[in-house]
């Protein structure tokens, strides 16, 4: 299954989206694209995605995929990063309530794409 390369803010390779599937790092399946959305397996809506970027619930860009238009800027990719083998997603749960993302920033989000998929609110900092 061929999958394309999210890129975080620095333009660093930090997932993967196959169809509506968004994949991190090692291949694991950690949410989908419904509608515009993203929501995570356990039904929480996490922010969106359009355009070609994945914001925050606040609309701020945490990550992108190539051919993204748009604003923020992007940066220049540093890397390009073999595919790993994309596992098998899980059973996909209704979300858990109505879309409410706001409309696309020309910002950066603080949050990291990696603790985008872990559901965390902005202001907590993991990897970047």
């Amino acid at each position: 299954m061929s999958a394309q390369p999210i890129y975080s803010k620095a333009g660093w390779p930090v997932g993967w989206l196959s169809e509506d599937v968004i994949y991190d790092s090692l291949g694991e399946a950690r949410a989908f694209v419904t509608d515009g959305s993203i929501c995570s397996y356990e039904g929480q809506r996490l922010g969106g995605f359009g355009d070609g970027y994945l914001r925050d619930p606040s609309g701020d860009a945490v990550g992108y995929i190539s051919g993204a238009q748009g604003r923020p800027a992007l940066p220049e990719i540093q890397a390009e990063e073999a595919q790993p083998e994309l596992q098998e997603q899980p059973e996909r749960p209704a979300p858990a309530s109505p879309a409410s993302e706001k409309p696309g920033t020309d910002q950066w989000s603080e949050l990291a794409f990696n603790t985008l998929l872990r559901g965390w609110p902005p202001g907590v900092s993991v990897l970047r």
